[in-house]
């Protein structure tokens, strides 16, 4: 089942054995030194964290800091590395774990314990300052938008996008790292735009699906649904919704799933960046750079990350997310 997206739109443009070597950043987190055969990219790292209460008074002395707050590391990069490649001004961004956000604090906000949840309850805590200030709360917008489940706090920004990411969901981009950096055998390369955000959008569909009818599904990991039929993207989405279904004990209702999964694609526009996963977007990318007999080495996550983040100082968008 294709998602009705209409025409495809992209834009133009997320040691030794007994010691610990620490480096300071200009943040002034300390964190350990790089530390050989990291899977993910990340060193290890000891982290200095504030009081929401240190934060408060920061702001209320200096309410000129335009100090970032977002969920992670790699959100944190990607802003990092637009802003040193553009116009943009300088922006000192941190990941929420560098802020102590009492779990009793996110139970009474109603919120999870996780890192998105964290930064909202922040912003919910910061919002109290009478003064105008410059710092600024990011979150992904995620399902929220189409759940409207977006709060309404002072100095929190939601991305203009599902996930912060998806700004480099571009021609540009995937052209960059398909052809320049891994060279992927594509020929028809506007066929395989239109299945790659044909895919993101049947995937973002059964997530919403799964949030609406409160299924708290586990997903089973899609690559033996993907193939690759008349050199573009084909994705066996009934196939995978039904076997998903089946694992979590909700076989019975797979025709509501699905009436369900069909009536969110009809709500979709033709900007994909708008109901995509970020995740998502990054490994179908990978997934592409592989089956598209492009060089294996760029054909992890991991990989697709590190470009992304490289190739965010170029794309313009990101830092309106911060305005």
């Amino acid at each position: 089942m294709a998602a009705p997206i209409g025409p495809i739109t992209l834009g133009h443009y997320k040691r030794s054995h007994h010691s610990i070597c620490l480096c300071i950043t200009f943040d002034g987190v300390t964190r350990a030194a790089s530390q050989p055969g990291s899977k993910t990219g990340r060193s290890k790292m000891t982290i200095e964290t504030r009081s929401i209460e240190e934060l408060k008074a920061r702001y209320e002395l200096e309410p000129e800091l335009d100090d970032v707050y977002v969920e992670g590391f790699f959100d944190k990069e990607v802003l990092t590395s637009h802003l040193a490649g553009s116009n943009s001004k300088s922006r000192t961004i941190y990941e929420i774990e560098t802020v102590d956000i009492p779990n009793k604090l996110l139970t009474a906000l109603g919120l999870t314990t996780g890192n998105k949840q964290r930064v909202i309850a922040l912003a919910t805590e910061l919002e109290e300052i009478a003064n105008e200030c410059a710092y600024r709360c990011l979150v992904d917008t995620d399902l929220d938008f189409w759940l409207e489940e977006v709060r309404n706090i002072k100095r929190l920004n939601w991305t203009t996008f599902c996930t912060l990411e998806l700004h480099l969901l571009t021609e540009e981009v995937l052209r960059e790292i398909l052809f320049t950096a891994s060279n992927a055998k594509i020929n028809d390369f506007e066929a395989y735009c239109k299945s790659l955000c044909s895919v993101l959008c049947d995937l973002y569909a059964l997530r919403l699906s799964d949030k609406q009818l409160e299924l708290n599904l586990k997903w089973l990991p899609y690559d033996k649904y993907l193939s690759i039929k008349d050199g573009i993207i084909s994705f066996d989405l009934t196939r995978y919704a039904s076997n998903t279904l089946r694992t979590n004990g909700h076989g019975k209702i797979e025709k509501e799933f699905m009436a369900t999964s069909t009536n969110w694609m009809q709500k979709f526009g033709d900007d994909c960046r708008h109901h995509s996963r970020g995740h998502d977007f990054v490994h179908l990318i990978a997934w592409s750079v592989n089956n598209f007999k492009g060089i294996k080495e760029f054909s992890s996550n991991i990989a697709i990350e590190r470009l992304l983040i490289l190739l965010a100082r170029n794309v313009p968008g990101i830092s309106n997310d911060l305005n």
